[in-house]
């Protein structure tokens, strides 16, 4: 294997990766803390050189996925088979004209909050305050107090299975709660459509956000934040809690005391824990209010 991946980390090289390296483990890459190592990781600073490497890998047979702040998503305890790319360079950039900010789909989400609030523009106040990056948001329509982050989208620019570069108007994606149709493509980036807003306003706004969030959430502990969609008519939360689960634990997860629609992983935690946890928690609440929770988090594929 290790000759197998010299000469893949060679063919990356020549493709435009930024960088590589074999074994990354996934625990440092993913809010939650847990994941085995990724064959390779590898980091690409702009779309010529995602689209090569793209190829590259599907030549090759490796399997690759894009992880960005890796803040919802539940990676396996033996680790991914192939490659895992972060978008970094010119792929995590922003810029602002006007009213109007474009940006990576590897931008994390508080720097775009940050250089928004700089500039004086309001929009991004609440989802501003979660983890993770632009194309993780996009794809899974997050948000906060009420405001996703479709609601802001002007445009979203993919990369085709073809290698052509499209720019798809708002009116192209549908966004719906916690999801979008842009889920399972490669997205490069945005541009939102912000307003015009005192600085110190939007400050406040923004404060009180992540302070509501510091309250109601375990943030001192590592997550992948709600694991379940909240069902139509009812909050995930109030029905695990309902259901008397909450506090549960397996190994080293356990259901939030502090918000029952948060796993945290209060030390050692495994995905296979996580895992029973989620099994559990999804059969009590279907027993007691005959509600078939989904989860919001990705449990990410790999090994097991």
């Amino acid at each position: 294997m290790a000759g197998r991946d010299d000469r893949l980390i060679a063919g990356l090289a020549r493709a435009g990766a930024a960088r590589v390296l074999p074994g990354e483990a996934l625990a440092r890459r993913t809010t939650f803390r847990i994941g085995g190592p990724a064959r390779l990781w590898v980091e690409i600073a702009d779309a010529g050189a995602l689209g090569r490497v793209r190829d590259f890998l599907e030549g090759q047979g490796v399997p690759w996925r894009i992880l960005g702040g890796g803040s919802n998503v539940l990676a396996p305890d033996a680790g991914y088979p192939g490659a895992v790319v972060r978008l970094t360079g010119g792929l995590a950039a922003h810029a602002l004209e006007g009213t109007r900010l474009t940006a990576g789909a590897g931008a994390s989400m508080g720097a775009l909050a940050a250089a928004a609030r700089a500039a004086g523009l309001a929009g991004l106040e609440s989802v501003g305050t979660l983890p993770g990056t632009l194309g993780g948001a996009l794809a899974g329509n997050a948000g906060y107090a009420g405001r996703a982050i479709g609601e802001l989208v002007e445009s979203v620019t993919v990369l085709g299975a073809d290698g052509a570069i499209a720019v798809l108007p708002a009116a192209a994606i549908t966004f719906q709660y916690r999801r979008s149709s842009l889920r399972g493509g490669v997205i490069l980036g945005a541009t939102l459509g912000l307003a015009p807003g005192d600085r110190e306003a939007i400050a406040r706004a923004a404060e009180s956000c992540a302070a509501e969030r510091r309250a109601r959430q375990p943030l001192s502990l590592p997550s992948a934040g709600c694991v379940f969609r909240n069902p139509p008519g009812a909050a995930a939360g109030a029905l695990i809690e309902g259901a008397g689960a909450k506090g549960w634990t397996e190994g080293g997860a356990a259901v939030s005391a502090v918000h029952a629609n948060f796993i945290v992983n209060e030390g050692g935690a495994r995905a296979a824990d996580v895992r029973r946890l989620i099994e559990r928690v999804r059969a009590r609440v279907l027993e007691r209010f005959g509600i078939a929770l989904e989860c919001e988090i990705e449990i990410m594929a790999g090994d097991e």
